[in-house]
């Protein structure tokens, strides 16, 4: 009696196209095709003899693991934090002399 769950879940699989995945990921196609060759993106799954797809929740999956790989979530503090203290102008140097303009004193 498995045929239902079986069923329910197949009926779940989304297969997104090459310019749904482009439009997800914000890659071009060379791009997609290049992290997939160093397996380092979902692979592709053959729909017929030129057509080929991406399952939905892997890509999701995939884009899930960047934002949180992109998160400055190993160092314990939120990313709102580190994006405040990055910007702080007491942390930022000075630019140099020749792009700071005559000086007035």
């Amino acid at each position: 009696m498995n045929a239902a769950p079986q069923a329910e879940s197949a009926s779940r699989l989304q297969i997104l196209r090459l310019p749904q995945v482009c439009q997800v990921t914000g890659f071009c196609r060379s791009m997609i095709y290049l992290l997939e060759s160093q397996q380092r993106f979902p692979h592709r799954v053959r729909l017929g003899t030129r057509a080929v797809g991406w399952l939905e929740d892997e890509v999701q999956a995939w884009l899930l693991r960047r934002v949180q790989g992109s998160r400055n979530e190993s160092a314990g503090e939120p990313l709102v934090s580190a994006i405040e203290a990055a910007s702080s102008p007491a942390d930022a140097p000075s630019p140099p002399q020749s792009l700071r303009g005559p000086s007035l004193l």
